[in-house]
């Protein structure tokens, strides 16, 4: 063969000694047939040199689910999704259609050659669904829709995306109690649907104080979630550090996430408030369960969210000291 004869040609002007001239040999042959193999993969756009953009035909492919964890099959489980596949140099549609179980939960799109190493990506789920991540850290809004930034890096890509449902939450006991100290902890009581998650749960507390002194003394000392720390805000309108009629204080259970419940049975949680209360006969809380819905078209943008009430409930704390 002619690159065998020209390896040897060239072993034999190195000056190199016989007994080596085998193994150098299929050396230079091994690092010969790497570097046209390498090209190769490079011609056919598997891999790309570091810092050079892939920009050839392309297949992408969406794929839809529930969250890992869910044993409800997608068909029962999940509804349609819109998806929309942005140009980013034209910001014209290459592709739009809809996932369902008709398509087996994904989609396929043809690329063209051309692209600047990266496309736009919406899915829009139904109203009662919630996209579980986001698709990337980058993403644009064009016509009032959010368009993740998918790279290209060759010719097969492909996205997942997890659904979850908006669930429900029912309140199995508000935390009525009888008190006799100046510290006293109650225990809210309320479960979460199965298979289904709530966004930003906060609970609202709003009090109502029957006073048996002209300087009631009403605080907060602490929260916490199934024994884990939460945080709250208190709208004090006067500024003294006390709870007094009518203000409200912010529980935020799932501050900025979801509290999500993937179980096929609804789950138990319970909120422990730790009040110290002096100057009062009784104290009245009113309390509302907030969740956050997504707009479909926008996901994660809290400007875009709708506030939901999912339950209600009142408590009531005597002293019987």
């Amino acid at each position: 063969m002619k690159y065998r004869r020209g390896i040897e040609e060239a072993i034999t002007v190195l000056g190199v000694r016989p007994a080596k001239k085998k193994w150098l040999g299929m050396l230079m042959l091994a690092i010969i047939v790497g570097v046209f193999v390498f090209g190769a993969l490079l011609w056919l756009g598997i891999i790309t040199m570091p810092g050079v953009v892939y920009t050839g035909a392309a297949t992408l492919t969406i794929k839809t689910m529930p969250v890992s964890g869910i044993s409800t099959s997608p068909d029962l489980y999940l509804s349609e999704v819109s998806y929309y596949v942005l140009d980013p140099k034209t910001n014209k549609t290459l592709a739009s259609g809809t996932i369902s179980a008709g398509t087996d939960w994904e989609a396929t799109v043809e690329i063209p050659e051309g692209h600047p190493g990266y496309v736009y990506l919406a899915l829009v789920p139904s109203a009662d669904m919630y996209l579980v991540e986001p698709l990337g850290d980058e993403y644009i809004i064009f016509n009032d829709v959010l368009y993740y930034k998918i790279p290209v890096t060759g010719p097969e890509v492909t996205v997942q995306a997890e659904f979850i449902r908006f669930g429900s939450l029912d309140v199995l006991s508000p935390g009525n109690l009888t008190f006799t100290g100046t510290i006293f902890t109650t225990n809210v009581q309320f479960n979460v649907s199965a298979e289904s998650a709530l966004y930003n749960l906060t609970l609202k507390m709003v009090f109502t104080l029957n006073e048996s002194s002209s300087s009631p003394a009403v605080k907060i000392e602490q929260i916490a979630l199934n024994g884990t720390a939460v945080s709250w805000v208190f709208n004090d309108a006067d500024n003294d550090g006390y709870i007094d009629d009518n203000e409200v204080v912010y529980v935020f259970i799932s501050e900025k996430d979801f509290l999500m419940n993937i179980k096929s049975e609804s789950v138990n949680y319970v909120l422990t408030i730790t009040f110290s209360a002096t100057g009062v006969y009784d104290i009245t809380n009113s309390m509302t369960f907030i969740a956050y819905k997504f707009d479909p078209k926008i996901p994660f943008d809290f400007d875009h969210m709708t506030a939901v009430t999912v339950a209600t409930a009142t408590a009531k704390y005597v002293y019987a000291g």
